[in-house]
């Protein structure tokens, strides 16, 4: 009896011991080890319909958007003019490159980014044109004076524009990418011929910088590529429509 009774007084010294919290092993600055925190931050992406304007404005667009974008603007490059452009689930760098990439300005634009403990920085910079000439491509080789101002009257000349693919590269009807980049090509007279021809894959965006007739030949090229696209479809849904209808009595 007085064994029993020993035991059981025993059991409930060890008892507390048993239901204490197990320890959580930190490391020597204090912190949690890294499986016990939080999960990394999703990327930050962006969906937007932007009608045009300066840089600043599309800047501030996706500030709205987004209130973890930081994104700092150069005076200088804050006034180059953008044209209309669509952007479905883009990240935000691809989404500045873009921008970058086809900006209208007298300076060259580019976007550089600083990353470190918190959300990265996206800085838009411009850089001042040379005496000798603007930030626009070169154009042929010639004596200076006449031939530069020449060269510079025809970059102005040129224009840029976005365009989205995602109909014509549908993967049951559609076209692959490269059979649209190279139609283009083929139509304003080779690669080397348009000052700039991008595809952003995760967007399905065309970012095209050329001159005028250039840029009609390349809404001609799309324009018809989607109608071909539309034939298909309809072709597909007759025959459709005629394997469904019941079998007709020869009597």
């Amino acid at each position: 009896m007085m064994a029993r009774t020993f035991s059981f007084a025993l059991l409930l010294v060890m008892l507390p011991a048993v239901a204490q919290d197990p320890v959580v092993a930190k490391d020597p600055g204090g912190q949690a080890p890294p499986a016990s925190r939080a999960a990394a931050t999703p990327p930050v992406t962006v969906t937007l319909m932007f009608a045009g304007g300066t840089l600043a404005e599309f800047c501030a667009q996706l500030r709205q958007l987004e209130p973890r974008a930081n994104i700092v603007v150069a005076p200088l490059a804050a006034d180059a003019k953008l044209p209309s452009m669509a952007l479905r689930g883009a990240g935000l760098e691809q989404a500045l490159e873009g921008a970058c990439a086809v900006a209208e300005s007298r300076a060259l634009i580019r976007m550089k980014e600083f990353r470190g403990p918190g959300e990265p920085v996206f800085t838009i910079l411009a850089q001042e044109p040379t005496m000798g000439g603007g930030a626009s491509r070169p154009g042929p080789a010639g004596p200076s004076g006449p031939g530069s101002a020449a060269a510079t009257a025809a970059a102005r000349t040129e224009a840029s524009e976005v365009f989205s693919l995602n109909r014509l590269l549908d993967a049951k009807d559609g076209f692959p990418v490269t059979t649209v980049l190279s139609a283009i090509e083929a139509a304003t007279g080779g690669e080397q011929a348009l000052a700039m021809l991008r595809f952003h894959k995760d967007s399905g965006l065309l970012i095209v910088r050329g001159r005028q007739e250039q840029m009609a030949l390349v809404r001609d090229v799309l324009a018809n590529l989607e109608r071909d696209v539309l034939d298909r479809r309809k072709q597909e849904h007759a025959r459709k429509g005629a394997g469904s209808e019941p079998a007709k009595d020869g009597k």
